[in-house]
């Protein structure tokens, strides 16, 4: 709107005169907003005694113009060469970034003489803004004194706790803020990420530093694999929309929890392959933004080259895998609902647990419910539904546990018998570790004691001994 008013030339300070009328400047927007070709070729101009440098040359560069001999006789046409080929290599810009207050002049005069100068495929590809900087949630001034010189920032957080801090400061059209606090509590949790790569960096049979090297696949591992590759997905599409602080919460902290749940479900003893996939994984998307730590890292796994060189990590959505992750949920909340037993029982040491896996009809049960509750909440309607299929012969049982549907609802995964039985099995050795006790795993079809009865699909039924009682 207001646009077509901007003066397009003004009479003082510095820019180019305006061809027909010199007395006038062009207005330094109309001016100085292609300088991003400028960019390209500099390194090479400087080579080129700028009395021979003119428009032709120009021409030739940008705007794909035929060699003038003429004009150019002067120039060696080698250099030139070069330079068409750095311009043609950076161009279109794929990104250039700027402050929000620039939109309205700086980054829409940047579209229009693109626009107007050069040819369609030179033209910008992608613009990002951000807000204006702020320090401890105040805004930088120089009255404040809370300026904070990049050197002096270095030398108190490290350069990586430094980069992590500014990119986690904020995105997109909010005002980031460079966060002490953080600073000082990222440069703990990085040396803690450098330690767990440490430990596990040799990933070969025997050879990690913790656990001995297990070659076999289980539940949590296949679960730890769907995780990472969601993972993945998750952080590419955000780099790609540079919404680096959301970036870092998957990559580092999502990553970090990932691992330390990972480890500890498998007694420090994971599959190496998975290990070690994780480990590169995280240590190529985070270098972006520790790339001194990453790089240390890189080497001590026993890669070659620069991890800044390394292909990013590329999400298969083959294995993000739903019924790997509704398992584990499901051994997460069995360990929630043994601790809740505990506390009831007031008894912290129990002799042993025995977790039943539910029936094989209710996970038929749970299904058909996953259509029918869509439809009705109806407990009547419900139990019609159910009463003319095979499951009526268990009719007693449901007619109790269908209001208790209706409120709750089922699970949106409702993985089989077999695979609930599994996870729970691969989890024993953990839940023993965390409980002190021994822990066993029986499907309630195979048991004869009234606890079973109350077991159902995502939630075992639990028997917890004290003083082998």
């Amino acid at each position: 709107d207001w646009l077509h008013q901007w003066a397009c030339t003004r009479e003082t300070g510095l820019g180019t005169r305006l061809p027909w009328d010199e007395k006038w400047l062009i207005e330094s927007l109309s001016d100085s907003t292609i300088y991003m070709a400028f960019y390209t070729i500099t390194h090479i101009l400087k080579k080129i005694d700028a009395s021979s440098i003119n428009n032709a040359l120009f021409d030739y560069l940008f705007l794909d113009k035929d060699w003038n001999a003429s004009a150019l006789n002067k120039i060696d046409k080698a250099l030139a060469e070069e330079m068409k080929l750095e311009f043609e290599y950076w161009y279109p810009v794929d990104f250039r970034n700027s402050g929000k207050d620039l939109i309205q002049n700086h980054l829409t005069f940047y579209l229009f003489n693109h626009a107007a100068i050069f040819h369609k495929n030179k033209w910008p590809r992608g613009i990002g803004v951000n807000g204006w900087v702020t320090v401890d949630g105040k805004k930088m001034s120089k009255s404040l004194g809370n300026m904070i010189p990049v050197r002096e920032m270095v030398a108190l957080y490290s350069a990586d706790a430094s980069r992590i801090t500014i990119l986690s400061g904020g995105e997109g059209m909010d005002d980031p803020n460079w966060d002490t606090e953080f600073a000082r509590s990222i440069t703990l949790k990085l040396g803690q990420f450098f330690a767990l790569a440490r430990d596990y960096a040799s990933s070969t049979a025997g050879d990690s530093k913790k656990g001995t090297g297990r070659q076999t696949m289980v539940s949590v591992d296949h679960w730890a694999v769907s995780t990472m590759h969601s993972l993945i997905k998750e952080a590419t599409k955000l780099m790609e929309e540079t919404m680096f602080r959301s970036a870092i919460q998957k990559i580092f902290f999502d990553f970090q929890r990932l691992m330390k749940w990972y480890l500890r479900r498998t007694n420090n003893n994971p599959n190496t392959t998975v290990m070690r996939e994780l480990l590169e994984a995280q240590v190529i998307m985070l270098s972006p933004f520790t790339p001194h730590l990453c790089e240390e890292a890189w080497e001590m796994m026993g890669k070659q080259g620069f991890v800044a060189e390394a292909p990013w990590p590329v999400a298969d959505d083959r294995k993000i895998d739903e019924q790997a992750n509704a398992a584990e949920d499901f051994v997460q909340s069995t360990m929630a609902d043994i601790q809740h037993v505990l506390k009831l029982a007031k008894m912290e040491k129990p002799t042993t647990v025995k977790l039943f896996i539910s029936p094989a009809w209710k996970y038929t049960l749970f299904l058909l419910m996953q259509g029918e509750l869509e439809k009705t909440r109806s407990p009547k309607d419900l139990l019609a539904a159910v009463m003319k299929t095979e499951l009526r012969q268990h009719g007693n049982e449901i007619t109790k546990l269908i209001p208790k549907l209706c409120q709750g609802g089922v699970p949106a995964i409702i993985i089989p018998q077999e695979k609930e039985l599994a996870a729970l099995q691969d989890a024993c050795s953990f839940f023993s570790e965390e409980f002190k006790c021994a822990v066993s795993v029986v499907p309630a079809d195979a048991s004869t004691e009234q606890k079973a009865k109350q077991a159902q699909p995502g939630k075992a039924a639990i028997v917890v001994g004290f003083n082998g009682k």
